[in-house]
């Protein structure tokens, strides 16, 4: 069976979960961990389906403008 690996795109660059990768991750991270610690609620809720859509968003969009 085939091994899965998550891919993430930060900074035009595609990483695997496994490699080291630039200050961006350290970004990510910093802001997922703020807020899970400084909101709560429906407040901390709506704060992280906001930045999974726009992780999405980006995600998805960024190869499309490459191709266009």
């Amino acid at each position: 069976m085939a091994e899965l690996s998550s891919f993430s795109y930060i900074d035009g660059d595609m990483h695997t979960s496994g490699e080291d990768c630039d200050s961006g991750c350290g970004d990510v991270r910093a802001v997922v961990a703020v807020t899970q610690l400084a909101l709560e609620g429906v407040t901390r809720i709506n704060a992280v389906g906001f930045m999974g859509a726009a992780f999405n968003i980006l995600m998805y969009g960024s190869p499309l403008a490459a191709m266009g």
